[in-house]
């Protein structure tokens, strides 16, 4: 009776694992269009949030707060950020 059981249930687990699996039909998703102006105030904000980051990274150096080393680093890729930020519009 166990192993009716067990055959039973393995079934029914495989059944219910295996359906959506191979007898569902695909659904296709499609992205909302994105509103230009909607866009453009989202880089303006980003573009914003990047020179502050720079601002407050500039600020940190000069209170020794971080090494000359990885200043230049994080500097290099702020600017680098936000000139494709930049381009971008």
């Amino acid at each position: 009776m166990i192993i009716i059981c067990t055959i039973v249930l393995i079934v029914l687990c495989v059944f219910f694992v295996g359906y959506p699996l191979f007898f569902e039909r695909l659904r296709f998703y499609h992205l909302p269009e994105v509103d230009a102006a909607i866009s453009k105030e989202k880089l303006f904000n980003e573009q914003e949030s990047l020179l502050a980051a720079l601002s407050e990274l500039e600020d940190e150096y000069l209170l020794g707060k971080v090494s000359e080393e990885d200043f230049q680093h994080q500097k290099l890729l702020l600017n680098r950020k936000y000139l494709q930020q930049k381009t971008e519009v």
